[in-house]
């Protein structure tokens, strides 16, 4: 099996792929500090990706600038917000769940395909998409 050094650059769309994985590897070589490597995930066509909403959050967020970061978060978390307020008002009539938890890690997926979606977005015509 081949093993990426976290150094080497993995695009957002691929980062759920993969693990970190302890190594035993104590040599000083690679670049990170605590000697982890970055491996493929294992799959099978019947498993699912973990999504955890405050880690995409915090990767998001480590791209934006500096100035940027603070403002990014609490604009996820607005978001967010909005989200579960409108659903929590729009099903009080129905039989769907307001669960708490279960609409803010809806919401964040929701919040999290629309902010993939505006980064894929080409500004214009006939131009290929950007690369995350």
């Amino acid at each position: 099996m081949t093993f990426l050094k976290m150094c080497m650059p993995v695009t957002i769309l691929e980062l759920h792929t993969y693990m970190l994985e302890p190594t035993r590897d104590h040599s000083a070589e690679g670049c990170i500090p605590n000697l982890q490597k970055l491996v493929p995930f294992p799959r099978s066509p019947f498993d699912m990706s973990v999504f955890e909403p405050e880690t995409v959050v915090a990767l998001l967020q480590s791209l934006e600038p500096s100035a940027e970061r603070k403002k990014f978060a609490q604009k996820w978390r607005s978001n967010v917000d909005a989200r579960i307020k409108s659903w929590t008002s729009n099903r009080k009539t129905s039989n769907q769940s307001v669960v708490p938890k279960q609409l803010d890690f809806e919401a964040n997926i929701v919040v999290y395909v629309n902010y993939l979606s505006a980064s894929l977005q080409t500004r214009k015509p006939n131009a290929p998409p950007p690369r995350l």
